[in-house]
């Protein structure tokens, strides 16, 4: 099946971080120059001025590349759906591959921050059997997230299904070929008795 995309709104949950470190600098920097500085100007431009300047610099060489950053992280995070197996693709200077068998899912947990929640999105956590503290899958940015877990938990009922069949049916052809075998060796036993009968017989006569 074709990748999937997580929903273009994660980008502003993963660059909320960036911004808020950005804010505090300016307010830092606002704070300082206006109830510190003896001069009314600094580096030839008024305080009001220096303070835009410094907001310009900020976005354009720091927001904007991380915006960037993030943009590019986006479109790198894919996961599929697939018909044995649930596939996550992430990486944007080392790409990561985690690849899940249904029939190792044991669970599928939700987070959902403030911000995520003020957007519709959630993450999810997929825990499989063997995982320990950690989960095994991470997917972060998802819009419906019932949805998904509904339609990712049929895949895993329809794999434990297949699973416990071929197990029966293993059983039923080990039964199958013991019993086969069992009536193979009374008929040897049979055999054995009428040649033994058969050899009896010749030495009375």
């Amino acid at each position: 099946m074709p990748p999937r995309y997580l929903d273009p709104k994660v980008k502003l949950v993963w660059f909320l971080p960036t911004a808020v470190a950005l804010l505090i600098i300016w307010l830092i920097a606002f704070f300082a120059i206006i109830f510190a500085a003896d001069t009314n100007s600094l580096m030839g431009m008024s305080k009001p001025v220096f303070l835009l300047v410094l907001a310009i610099v900020l976005t354009v060489f720091i927001g904007i590349p991380a915006y960037a950053y993030h943009h590019i992280e986006y479109m790198s995070y894919t996961y599929a759906i697939e018909e044995s197996e649930f596939v996550i693709r992430e990486g944007v200077i080392t790409r990561h591959t985690t690849v899940i068998p249904y029939n190792r899912i044991q669970n599928i947990n939700t987070t959902r921050s403030l911000l995520e929640r003020l957007l519709g999105l959630a993450s999810l956590q997929i825990e499989t059997a063997g995982s320990t503290t950690h989960a095994e899958g991470h997917l972060p940015g998802v819009i419906n997230k019932d949805a998904l877990i509904a339609e990712i938990m049929q895949k895993v009922e329809g794999a434990k299904r297949r699973r416990a069949m071929g197990g029966s049916q293993g059983e039923n052809i080990e039964k199958t070929q013991h019993q086969l075998l069992s009536e193979i060796l009374k008929e040897l036993s049979q055999l054995n008795n009428n040649l033994q009968s058969f050899i009896e017989r010749g030495k009375s006569r």
